[in-house]
């Protein structure tokens, strides 16, 4: 039986699980279920075709089944918090979708899915397509301080700012085969705690795709993974833990950008001779000077070290590129110095260099 059942501001319906028989993939048959100022209040699932006319607040357990189909309305968004949680299980047979209202969608159609701190910690998003959301602010999908969300065989497209957004310690759970296609800026900004969750992602139709690091000082050990895109590094301190990063990474720092690694810290750049790792200036027509420097403090360990490393476009006539304080050790191995603005290597620290040339500040 086709059923269009409307759930107006007057009289709103909370927990409502209709069952809609599934079709080919790509979108079940039978009723639409138009849904305006319903908050979830209970443990639901959306199953079938549902048209989000107004902003709602997920505050308790939301199971999207799979091949749903979610329409959203111009300047509305999905709010997840008070424990709360959205888990959209799609499968590879049959992906969920969510996506504009319009009749002709566009980016920026929609606002977001906005995942608060005090929500649960198991939102997932699986085999899910996320299309048209208005990225200008916070991202299609974006995830609190604290908080987590996963991601696997996620395809988030044609939106108009940043896809997704981590803040500060927010976490992944999971990260797996996540594509970006046609996003207005970065694929996705994050804090140091995802970085260390994330690996390789595609992005096609992007001019200048890139992940962007939000700048809180990294405290703990981690890998930052060649992600397939460059990394955006601003000024940061790099604290309590070893960060190494992986063959074939391009980290691209923003203009004026310092990074100081201290207080047990450590930087291990560990490119290979086939698979370098480079680091140079984040701007679209790069020069030297774009970048400032990366400090070495005493405080940071003794296992600092760039290997198969190309460093170029930074640039600081009182400190140089690469700075050692007395007390503190960088290890040089084939690290190859090229298009910055000032010395290489500054400071009285100890480099121990092994098939690199670098020029060393004058004292």
């Amino acid at each position: 039986m086709n059923l269009v059942r409307s759930i107006r501001a007057a009289l709103t319906l909370t927990a409502i699980t209709p069952a809609f028989a599934a079709t080919a993939c790509g979108g079940p048959g039978g009723a639409v279920l138009i849904v305006v100022d319903t908050p979830v209040t209970v443990a639901t699932t959306w199953n079938g075709r549902y048209d989000i006319r107004t902003s709602i607040d997920i505050n308790a357990p939301l199971e999207i089944a799979p091949c749903s189909v979610i329409t959203i309305a111009p300047g509305a968004s999905l709010s997840v918090r008070n424990g709360g949680s959205i888990r959209a299980l799609g499968t590879a047979a049959c992906p969920i979708r969510i996506q504009s209202a319009k009749p002709v969608p566009a980016a920026g159609d929609w606002e977001r899915i906005d995942i608060y701190g005090t929500a649960s910690s198991n939102s997932l998003f699986q085999h899910t397509e996320i299309l048209h959301g208005n990225a200008s602010l916070y991202g299609v999908v974006w995830v609190e301080d604290r908080a987590s969300v996963g991601l696997d065989n996620v395809r988030i497209a044609q939106s108009t700012g940043t896809g997704v957004r981590l803040e500060n310690t927010a976490r992944l759970s999971t990260f797996s085969n996540v594509r970006f296609e046609a996003i207005g800026a970065e694929v996705m900004k994050v804090g140091p705690v995802a970085l260390a969750s994330m690996g390789r992602l595609s992005a096609d139709g992007i001019p200048n795709a890139r992940v962007a690091l939000d700048g809180t000082p990294s405290a703990a050990a981690a890998t930052w993974r060649a992600l397939g895109v460059p990394l955006e590094v601003p000024s940061m301190a790099i604290e309590s833990g070893v960060i190494e990063i992986e063959a074939g990474s391009i980290v691209r720092f923003a203009p004026d950008a310092v990074i100081a690694v201290r207080n047990g810290g450590a930087l291990r750049a560990l490119g290979t001779a086939a698979s370098p790792v480079v680091f140079e200036s984040a701007k679209p027509a790069q020069a030297a000077g774009d970048w400032r420097r990366i400090e070495f403090y005493q405080t940071s360990s003794s296992t600092n070290l760039l290997r198969n490393t190309t460093v170029r476009h930074g640039g600081d006539a009182t400190y140089g590129v690469l700075w050692v304080e007395m007390g503190a050790t960088l290890a040089l191995e084939s690290v190859t110095m090229n298009m910055n603005s000032s010395c290489d290597v500054g400071g009285e620290g100890t480099v121990n260099n092994t098939g690199s040339t670098v020029a060393r500040c004058a004292m």
